[in-house]
């Protein structure tokens, strides 16, 4: 899943790449070989422009992958691959452990997770205090409004193409759907062992921000 998430970011900037490339070039192959003809000697990604064009790619997509190539490595504030930024903003934020970078797997090896402040946060953000809502329906706020999902079955899909949306974005992500079900009642115990849900004998499990309201 982490890499599936570093897939769409590395994705999305390709898109915006591309669209900038579009705008500022054209997207007919012609055009695209004048405007790279044009450039002035010694940039970087011209070779790089040919190289995969060799390659096989299209004149269009050998460009914005030869630009995204360039502003990553002459950018100070870019070190490393985009999936750095999302590592680094998931340990901060609570959703990602274990917490260091250092030993075997370092950065990479990372799992999902919800801390306690993480989920009070998700809950404050999602639960109106005077309408509790049923934990199915606190998932579908998590997915709409965050784009969170927990792993029920109607996320398999979504999971799969990497997109909220129809259609799939990128490669492919590979899933255990028992594990995501695991997922799922983890969520629903770590709510509830939060004190900010109740679950009742038939099932029900009501998410509230007020705990001390439930009955």
């Amino acid at each position: 899943m982490l890499q599936a998430a570093g897939d769409a970011i590395e994705g999305l900037i390709f898109v915006c790449f591309r669209d900038h490339v579009v705008v500022e070039y054209g997207s007919a192959e012609e055009e695209i070989e004048a405007a790279v003809e044009s450039f002035e000697e010694g940039w970087e990604f011209k070779t790089a422009y040919y190289n995969y064009r060799e390659g096989g790619m299209s004149a269009l997509d050998a460009l914005t992958q030869s630009m995204i190539d360039e502003a990553f490595s002459t950018s100070p504030y870019n070190k490393e691959p985009p999936i750095g930024a999302a590592i680094e903003l998931g340990r901060r934020a609570g959703f990602l452990v274990p917490w260091s970078d250092v030993g075997r797997g370092g950065k990479l090896r990372k799992r999902y997770t919800a801390t306690a402040e993480f989920l009070e946060t998700l809950i404050a953000a999602t639960v109106e205090p005077k309408y509790p809502l049923d934990f199915p329906e606190f998932l579908n706020r998590l997915r709409d409004d965050f784009g969170i999902v927990a792993g029920r079955p109607e996320d398999d899909r979504i999971l799969r193409q990497n997109n909220l949306f129809d259609g799939q974005f990128g490669p492919p992500t590979a899933i255990n759907e028992e594990d995501l079900r695991r997922n799922v009642e983890k969520m629903q115990q770590l709510v509830v062992e939060s004190g900010y849900a109740k679950a009742y004998a038939d099932g029900r499990t009501v998410v509230t921000t007020r705990p001390e309201g439930i009955l």
